[in-house]
Formats: C-alpha cells, sequence, structure tokens
C-alpha cells in the first residue's frame, strides 16, 4: 500500500516547517537579519550555519530519535 509513503511525506513536510520556523525564532533571538548580512556578511554566514546545524539537530531528536 502507499501508507507509508504517504506517511514519510508528511513527516518530512512537518519536519521541513518546523526546522524553517526554528531557524527564524533563533535568527531573531540572535539579531540575525538583513543589516548583519550587509555590514558583517561572514559574520552573518557563520550565525547562520550554526542555526542550521542547531535546528538540524532538534529536528532530529523530534522526530527521528524520539
Amino acid at each position: 500500500t502507499e501508507k507509508l509513503n504517504e506517511y514519510l511525506v508528511k513527516l518530512d513536510k512537518e519536519a521541513k516547517k518546523r526546522e524553517e520556523y526554528l531557524i527564524n525564532q533563533m535568527a531573531i533571538e540572535r539579531k540575525i537579519d538583513e543589516n548583519l548580512k550587509e555590514t558583517d556578511q561572514m559574520k552573518w554566514i557563520f550565525e547562520m550555519n550554526d542555526i542550521v546545524s542547531i535546528a538540524e539537530e532538534i529536528i532530529l531528536d523530534e522526530f527521528i530519535y524520539n
């Protein structure tokens, strides 16, 4: 049946939505915005990479390991 595939697609969409939310929230908390991107691009890249890594770990913990 297609139930497993449907479940995995739904889970993937939920995980991506949650990851996007987490990234946006952490960027707001750390004041990582377009202004920083324009004034100190290397810091912006470093901070965004860090935020994405953290968000991915949270997603793995919430959706995979639990």
